[in-house]
Parts: C-alpha cells; sequence; structure tokens
C-alpha cells in the first residue's frame, strides 16, 4: 500500500512487511562487508516515526523446497533526540544482522546488480 497504510498498521499494534531495496539513490551510505553501498532509509525512518522495532528476517534455503526464517534481533529507535543519526544507527544494526548471517552461510547469497556502488 503507502507510508500513510503503514503507520496505521503499526499504531494498531500490526505488523508491516517491507522489502528495502538495495542500492537507494536517496539513501545513506554505510559500510557493508568493508565497503562503501547505499541503503535505503525507509523502514527505520517508518519504524523511528511510529516508535516501533525493526524486525530483520531472512529465509535460508535447507533443500529445494524447504527454507527456515532467521529472525534477528529487534532494533528499537535509539531515542537520542537527533533523528537522522537514529535513523542511521538502526540501518547500521540492520545491516550487521545479514553480514553475519552472509558470512555464516555464503553459499546461500549472490547479487545480480552491483551492490557496492555508490550514488553517483
Amino acid at each position: 500500500k503507502n507510508f500513510r497504510d503503514a503507520i496505521k498498521s503499526l499504531r494498531n499494534n500490526r505488523l508491516c512487511g517491507i522489502v528495502v531495496d538495495q542500492h537507494a539513490v536517496n539513501g545513506i551510505e554505510i559500510d557493508f562487508f568493508k565497503r562503501k553501498a547505499m541503503a535505503s532509509k525507509g523502514a527505520a525512518m517508518l519504524a523511528n516515526k511510529v516508535g516501533c522495532p525493526l524486525l530483520p528476517y531472512l529465509l535460508r534455503r535447507i533443500d529445494y523446497d524447504h527454507h527456515i526464517i532467521i529472525a534477528g534481533k529487534p532494533i528499537y529507535p535509539p531515542n537520542s533526540g537527533d533523528k537522522d543519526k537514529d535513523i542511521e544507527s538502526m540501518i547500521n544494526e540492520y545491516h550487521r544482522f545479514f553480514e553475519g548471517e552472509i558470512r555464516k552461510y555464503p553459499d546461500q547469497w549472490m547479487w545480480t546488480h552491483r551492490r557496492w556502488k555508490v550514488a553517483e
């Protein structure tokens, strides 16, 4: 749907799934596997606005048609008083979760685009 519907759902204690872009032109620059990459701010902005945690999840293939869900720890808005810094902190923690899981199961991952290009 849209951003407004997501806010309404979260304020009503409902989950909201977001698939974030892997290269966000209007995102923030992060270190991902010790290289510069762009990351989307949308999910962290939403969580920060509503005051709810980000819940990082991913699927890992076990067999041809079997997968398991891996859940990371909830990432709560720091509420430091600096909204931009809080969003950046949440995005970095979110990506550290994915880095850790990719390092555990590197055979599960590939990118078909230039993941580490920085906004041009």
